[in-house]
């Protein structure tokens, strides 16, 4: 179970979260205290911590007479849809950054004095390069 944390933790769950996620696997459907009990998570962030990994597609619960109910969603199942989830999103973040390259490669095929001020910026470089030669044909 502890060598679970680390990996847990990679695809974003908290410390907390991986430690009541492993006890519901472990121990089936449970009541938030019975959970708080088992993985060493305070009852005070316990019942938060178990919304949040409903939230997040960890934990399933069902409303009983009294009590909620908790259950652990099959790590296949959530390993599937994080997948999924993660080829959606490279897939679109990719070609949102095609689109940025295209964009950058228009950009440096610019000229580099390309503006309103363009002018005012060649005549400034090109005076500070006569004024940079001239410093080294008198120091020779």
């Amino acid at each position: 179970m502890v060598n679970a944390i680390p990996l847990l933790n990679k695809i974003g769950l908290t410390e907390a979260e991986s430690k009541t996620y492993l006890s519901l696997l472990r121990y089936g459907s449970s009541s938030g205290y019975e959970v708080s009990k088992v993985s060493g998570v305070p009852r005070s962030k316990i019942y938060n911590i178990l919304e949040t990994l409903v939230t997040k597609g960890f934990v399933r619960f069902t409303e009983g007479e009294g009590t909620n109910q908790y259950l652990a969603v099959p790590i296949e199942e959530v390993s599937e849809r994080i997948q999924k989830e993660t080829k959606d999103t490279l897939e679109e973040l990719t070609a949102q950054l095609k689109e940025y390259q295209r964009v950058q490669k228009c950009i440096c095929k610019m000229p580099k004095y390309y503006s309103a001020y363009g002018r005012r910026t060649a005549y400034s470089d090109m005076g500070r390069r006569f004024a940079s030669d001239r410093k080294r044909t008198e120091r020779a």
